[in-house]
């Protein structure tokens, strides 16, 4: 198949990584596979596509809403002649929705994050309204698929989930020295990822429960006010309580595979998650998780399988898990280690991932074929 895979960049985002992923499993099958984006000056993932002769088509968006974005995928799809266009993420599937309205183009486009508990905004249901346009909607978790169900009735028959998938190779056990202490987290500074609430916890346990634990913190800081705001919040909170020798900023990181292969432990406290990468690669790397109860979390911890859960709004709650993970039998955190990479291994590989899409593709062009 010829196909155009449309996102918004190739930067360091879980969205990017599995659109990555996905991009190189096709090529690597024989498909041909181009790429089309609209924020070009953020790479990280560009040298994985080059690698695999993935040629990428820049398309330039100098204003929110920039109206020669489609104008200009449209353009390029017609000049191609894809057989099949696949978006990822809310506003790159709008323009490809946009861009291939009225043509004989399959598209499928694909929404990777489950929608906030407040609910959607008007212009949220109205963007999401255009995915009528498409052949199919792909959701990254079955808590997603059910608030696509529940908020827009008309798409069910058009919904098809398919999960994360994780580089088992890359991402793999070690025998790192660990240290039961000191947990890892990996994930953007912002709100919905709930650093306060993690910072909180560490405060409990160290002043109800008289032990300190260590947090290194993986991620990068966005350069916008509000999460600027929030970054600096997160710093006046640790310094507030002097947890600056308990708390460790790792900033954005290019070796996430060797942080994971040392932790003896993944904290993932987030508000708002669909099937973070983070915790897929936690699980491949034969390491524990302690995570939110939000999303797909449960689902994936299979507590105690694998980790455990907590209510991310009770910081209490968050310090309780970890002190029973450090606290507990070294028996069973290794059991728990030895689950969490045979389920990866079971469940979360890249060659199932790459053939439930092939799958999809297949169904949606013999609908344009009958």
């Amino acid at each position: 198949m010829k196909l155009l895979m449309v996102i918004d960049s190739l930067g360091s985002g879980g969205a990017q990584r599995q659109f990555t992923i996905l991009a190189r499993g096709l090529a690597q099958r024989g498909h041909q596979v181009e790429v089309a984006l609209y924020y070009p000056q953020y790479d990280h993932f560009a040298p994985q596509l080059a690698a695999q002769n993935i040629p990428i088509h820049a398309l330039p968006k100098r204003s929110r809403f920039d109206v020669n974005v489609p104008f200009a995928l449209r353009r390029l799809i017609k000049q191609h002649d894809y057989d099949l266009v696949l978006a990822f993420l809310n506003t790159p599937s709008f323009y490809a929705e946009l861009a291939t309205w009225g043509t004989k183009t399959p598209l499928i486009v694909s929404e990777r994050k489950a929608y906030p508990p407040a609910g959607l905004t008007l212009r949220a249901k109205i963007q999401k309204s255009f995915h009528r346009v498409a052949d199919a909607l792909v959701v990254n978790s079955h808590v997603h698929a059910k608030q696509v169900q529940k908020q827009f009735p008309s798409f069910i028959k058009t919904l098809h989930v398919i999960t994360n998938a994780v580089d088992t190779e890359k991402f793999a056990p070690s025998n790192a020295a660990k240290d039961e202490k000191t947990f890892l987290a990996l994930g953007t500074v912002i709100p919905r990822k709930n650093v306060d609430g993690l910072i909180y916890a560490l405060m409990w346990c160290r002043d109800l429960y008289n032990v300190k634990f260590k947090v290194r913190w993986a991620g990068k800081r966005q350069t916008d006010a509000t999460s600027q705001q929030y970054a600096q919040q997160c710093d006046a909170l640790i310094a507030k309580h002097n947890l600056e020798d308990q708390w460790e900023w790792l900033g954005e990181r290019t070796d996430v595979a060797k942080l994971l292969a040392s932790a003896s432990a993944l904290i993932h406290p987030a508000h708002l998650e669909g099937f973070p990468n983070a915790i897929c690669e936690a699980l491949a790397s034969g390491v524990p998780v302690l995570a939110s109860n939000f999303g797909d979390h449960p689902m994936l911890v299979q507590e105690p399988e694998r980790g455990s859960t907590f209510d991310p709004k009770q910081d209490k709650e968050i310090s309780a898990a970890m002190m029973q993970f450090s606290l507990g039998p070294t028996e069973s955190r290794e059991k728990m280690a030895a689950n969490a990479r045979q389920f990866a291994l079971s469940e979360l590989s890249i060659d199932a991932f790459i053939g439930k899409y092939e799958k999809l593709f297949t169904q949606v062009l013999d609908k344009y074929a009958n």
